[in-house]
């Protein structure tokens, strides 16, 4: 008799990610109980979405070195996950590049996705395939239309904001200087190609930095906060309220009570 997912015992789960750890580490041995307990301890259940962001925008902007190494990281989260949860993020992360890029990926549709996965035999395997896929994107967006000259200075000005993030003093004045035009037309440059002043997109860049320390480490709120580029606790505060609903603490513990 096949047992329904909600008649399962929690045994019965386990059993199942057992025998599934072959995927995931691409060891090709037999796996025993301390296996499991040992790599429970290390498990998560969610990619990080800014991760995920970050992976389209590489690709976007034709970075292969950023693509590549955020890629890498996103699998080292897959990891850490339980086969069915592993399954399932990678399909939501098949599901954002299908989305994101439908008319260039092998994948036809978003209802192939599953049929897809299951060609591969281990995590690594889905790793080296997607990673061909994504740089043969990047060819495909920069040898058809190619990236404008608007494009391409909108994608700096992007770069320059991730790597100052943490700089309190990071404004559009120094943007502009960067790219060697003036204020008034970086602000619309910006705005154009992004549909979002150079203003918010600094401020929503921040907010994601902290939510990634805040799920990722143990740093004090106020070093989070620091090290996000805020110049005062007030306005870090009211910011991160105002996009997201919660304090910082709040959603320090709704991200630690997700991932127990």
């Amino acid at each position: 008799m096949r047992l329904s997912f909600l008649q399962r015992p929690p045994a019965y789960d386990e059993i199942v990610d057992l025998t599934m750890f072959k995927f995931i580490s691409g060891d090709d041995k037999i796996y025993t109980s301390q296996d499991y307990e040992s790599y429970l301890q290390t498990q998560r259940t969610l990619l990080d979405d800014t991760l995920t962001e970050h992976l389209i925008q590489s690709v976007r902007s034709g970075n292969e070195e950023r693509m590549l190494s955020t890629l890498e990281e996103l699998f080292l989260q897959l990891q850490t996950m339980k086969y069915s949860e592993c399954k399932f993020q990678l399909s939501l992360l098949f599901f954002t590049i299908v989305k994101s890029f439908n008319k260039l990926t092998s994948i036809q549709s978003v209802d192939s996705i599953e049929n897809h996965l299951k060609h591969f035999s281990t995590l690594s395997e889905v790793s080296d395939w997607l990673k061909e896929e994504l740089l043969r994107i990047i060819h495909l967006l920069t040898s058809q239309k190619g990236f404008s000259r608007k494009d391409k200075v909108v994608e700096e000005m992007v770069e320059y904001v991730h790597y100052h993030i943490h700089d309190p003093m990071l404004s559009v004045d120094e943007i502009a200087e960067h790219v060697s035009l003036s204020k008034k037309y970086v602000r619309q440059l910006f705005d154009e190609v992004r549909g979002v002043s150079l203003s918010s997109y600094i401020l929503n860049a921040r907010i994601d930095k902290v939510k990634e320390l805040l799920r990722n480490t143990d740093l004090p709120i106020t070093d989070i906060s620091q090290q996000s580029g805020f110049q005062t606790k007030s306005h870090f505060f009211t910011a991160f309220k105002k996009a997201m609903g919660m304090t910082p603490s709040q959603y320090r513990l709704s991200s630690n009570e997700a991932n127990a």
